[in-house]
This record gives C-alpha cells, sequence and structure tokens, in this order.
C-alpha cells in the first residue's frame, strides 16, 4: 500500500543526492590533495548512511513505473556516467525514465566509479592515494552545472507531486502539495538554500550535510555569504550589514576560513578570499562561479 510520508521522506532525501555528485566532481576539478581528502571524507560519511539510502531508494523504486508516467520524458546524462569513463561503443549511455530514478543512478554511479575499485584496500593510506588518481581520472564522468541540478530537482518535486496527488484521497492535501510544487524557487533561491544557518543548534548545513560550527562569528559570516552566493563581499561591507555582527570590530576572514579548515573543510574550499586593501570574500555555490578574483 502506498504510503504518502514515506515516499515523500525518501523522495526529498533523494532530491539531495545531485547536489552531492556535483560537490565531487568539483573537489576532483580543484587537483589539490586537500580538494581529495575532503572528498574522501564526503564518501565515507554517505558510506555510514548506506543502509538509510538503500531504504530511500527501494521507497522510490517500488513506483518505478508510476513515475515513469507521471515523468515529462526520458533523461539522459549525456557525455557523462558511463560513457565517460569506458569508451567501449558498446557501452550503452545511463538513460533513465524520471527524474528520481536518474538522481539514484547518478548517486549509485558515484559510488561505482570512485568506491567501488578500491573496496578491497585495507590500508588507508593506500586507498587514499589509489582514490585520489580515480577522483583525478573521473571527475569529469560525474559533473553536472547548476541549471542541470535545479531543472533535474525541480522535476523531482513536480514528479513527488504528481504521484502523491496520485495516490492520495484526500482532496485538500493534494491541492496543497501541487500548490506548493507549481511555484518553484528562482535560481537564487535554490542556490542559497544549499548552505543554511542554524544559530540556535550552531550548525551550518550544506546539502543536508551537517556541520557542528561552535563559533558565531563564523556563523555570521557563513550566513552572509550565503545570502548573497557568488558574490564579493568586502569586510567593510560585512560591518555594514544591517544588525551586523561584526559592526563594531573588523571580522578576521583569514582566521574563519583557518578554523573552516578543522571542522568543515567542505565548506572551506568552496570559499574565495582576497586579503589586503579592498580585501573580501564570496561563497561558490554555483560549479559556474569563476574562481579566483
Amino acid at each position: 500500500m502506498f504510503d504518502p510520508t514515506k515516499f515523500a521522506q525518501a523522495s526529498e532525501r533523494i532530491e539531495l543526492w545531485p547536489n552531492t555528485v556535483a560537490m565531487i566532481a568539483t573537489l576532483g576539478s580543484y587537483d589539490r590533495d586537500g580538494s581529495s581528502d575532503a572528498a574522501f571524507r564526503r564518501l565515507v560519511i554517505a558510506l555510514k548512511r548506506e543502509d538509510f539510502d538503500r531504504e530511500h531508494s527501494q521507497n522510490v523504486l517500488e513506483y518505478r513505473d508510476e513515475l515513469a508516467c507521471v515523468s515529462d520524458g526520458a533523461l539522459q546524462w549525456e557525455g557523462r556516467g558511463r560513457c565517460a569513463i569506458w569508451t567501449d561503443p558498446n557501452v550503452i549511455p545511463q538513460v533513465w525514465s524520471s527524474a528520481h530514478e536518474a538522481a539514484i543512478g547518478m548517486y549509485d554511479f558515484m559510488f561505482t566509479a570512485l568506491i567501488d575499485p578500491i573496496a578491497d584496500v585495507a590500508d588507508e593510506s593506500a586507498a587514499r592515494m589509489a582514490f585520489r588518481e580515480l577522483l583525478a581520472a573521473r571527475w569529469k564522468a560525474l559533473t553536472l552545472s547548476s541549471s542541470e541540478i535545479a531543472i533535474l530537482q525541480e522535476r523531482i518535486r513536480r514528479e513527488r507531486a504528481k504521484l502523491v496527488s496520485r495516490f492520495t484521497e484526500t482532496r485538500g492535501v493534494s491541492r496543497e502539495i501541487v500548490a506548493i510544487s507549481s511555484d518553484p524557487p528562482s535560481e537564487s533561491e535554490k542556490l542559497r538554500h544549499r548552505l543554511e544557518i542554524d544559530f540556535t543548534k550552531q550548525l551550518a548545513i550544506l546539502d543536508g550535510h551537517e556541520y557542528d560550527i561552535q563559533s558565531e562569528p563564523v556563523l555570521y559570516w557563513l550566513k552572509a555569504l550565503s545570502d548573497r552566493p557568488g558574490e564579493w563581499i568586502s569586510n567593510s561591507a560585512l560591518r555594514s550589514f544591517k544588525d551586523s555582527y561584526f559592526r563594531g570590530s573588523p571580522p578576521r576572514t583569514d582566521k574563519f576560513r583557518e578554523y573552516l579548515r578543522k571542522c568543515a573543510p567542505e565548506i572551506e574550499l568552496l570559499i574565495d578570499a582576497k586579503t589586503g586593501p579592498g580585501g573580501g570574500s564570496r561563497l561558490r555555490l554555483s560549479r559556474d562561479t569563476v574562481i579566483g578574483p
């Protein structure tokens, strides 16, 4: 029997998976040891949730045929995925009948490409070295632009609304879900919501992953950057923000980044900074943002 709550919870979780795939590809593109280690840690954390993720996939793929019926059409990861790694002309491109299937397929392929080949390597140092080589060779097969992610996630939301509406007998619930999905947030809103700050729990939440930030100045700094993704914000401008935490003293963004390297390296890698007169910082939440000043 269809459980709309269980399906919606699994679907909402799966909606975040393309962000993780794109994040790993971004870290691979930097070609730095620190970036590779950050990607390795992210996938190790994800593996610890493997049972939960598998359950989410099963809860959604149980309705594979129904999702295909409400989908807007097939999706193909053109030039990426299997075809970007194995050049055999007989390799079949990855094509999915729904956005849910596509998100699950991309997420699973990430582990197939980067983790499965080193699954039997017992020594962690050797595993990290092998992972670094795999990531350097295969990150392009995982790339997703910000617009591709936005479109894929919007399709997931519409498929979720349609399927829940089809199975839900209570018309009021159905209308409410459709109303929420019929007015998707703007591109800037989607980027802002990739990084959220919880001041009460002292958490920074990137693509659903929580980071414990026991520093109030760092939290306020991240909040200012996430409110204006991709925009350079000078240190003096930080002090002039309404209700700014830094109104009385200049922010030490160099110290903030040093702090993030220890407790949230994945977030720190998304921050650009300029020092000296006119220095500032910005948060790159989109792969399309050019790196550097």
